[in-house]
């Protein structure tokens, strides 16, 4: 769908406190392209971002990720758990796995569904 606005998040906690974010417009053809990111750190700070991170073993996070979040327009909705597209566009440890496609499904009568009314 073009010209829906999409919220993208970025970051990398091992040496920033806090995900940088954009808001993009789908293209002609419902595209966004996100552009990339180069964060420049010394060893030492990305040592002590791990380290830092190890308070919240299982939770702690020591690779780069994102997602991409798009308010559903009027007449859309999010997937139903265990439908395709139910977890959204991500990334996780930069490109090695990466779901790229945000799915938006229409609202119908008799179907609940988050974003819907």
């Amino acid at each position: 769908m073009p010209g829906i606005a999409v919220h993208v998040a970025t970051g990398d906690p091992t040496v920033e406190n806090e995900y940088s974010t954009v808001d993009l417009t789908t293209d002609a053809y419902g595209h966004v392209f996100v552009p990339q990111r180069v964060v420049r750190a010394s060893r030492l700070r990305s040592m002590w971002g791990v380290l830092k991170q190890i308070p919240l073993l299982a939770h702690g996070e020591v690779n780069a990720n994102g997602y991409a979040s798009i308010p559903p327009p009027l007449g859309y909705g999010y997937p139903n758990p265990g439908e395709p597209g139910e977890g959204g566009a991500y990334w996780y440890k930069e490109t090695t796995h990466t779901v790229s496609r945000v799915v938006l499904y229409r609202c119908t009568a008799g179907v609940r569904r988050n974003g819907c009314f």
